[in-house]
């Protein structure tokens, strides 16, 4: 079973929340979704079936790291300011991490590490606001 981390239950969160929620069941997988506000991560989960949700203050090292180290993959949906905080925790935990924000000179640092590790540390996934359509 494949462990997802999201971290951040904002309104850009929302579609991602969705998608990887209505396919726990199917895809075997499980999907915590940790928030400041654990109501609001409750309600974006809506129930469905192998999600969790869970407080997070990113402040909170000990439990921001034991989050982590539950999970495979983690995508942070905090502010681009916040990530280099979360991709250091993952890199050393030895988990994959994801995030919708431009790659950050901290991020770029850690190349020659991750790559040792073997691990995977995506930028920039989904679209600028201005494309609004996909070519196929």
């Amino acid at each position: 079973m494949h462990r997802i981390l999201i971290i951040g239950a904002g309104k850009s969160s929302t579609y991602l929340i969705d998608f990887l929620a209505d396919s726990c069941s199917s895809k075997d997988r499980t999907l915590t979704l940790a928030d400041l506000d654990p109501d609001l991560a409750k309600k974006r989960l809506k129930t469905r079936k192998n999600t969790f949700a869970k407080k997070l203050d990113i402040e909170d090292a000990e439990n921001r790291r034991m989050l982590i180290q539950e999970s495979d993959v983690v995508i942070s949906m905090l502010p681009a300011m916040m990530h280099p905080m979360i991709a250091k925790d993952c890199l050393d935990l030895g988990r994959h991490f994801f995030s919708a924000s431009y790659e950050s000179k901290e991020l770029r640092a850690m190349r020659s590490e991750i790559e040792q590790k073997g691990l995977l540390f995506l930028n920039e996934c989904g679209l600028d606001r201005e494309l609004t359509t996909c070519p196929r």
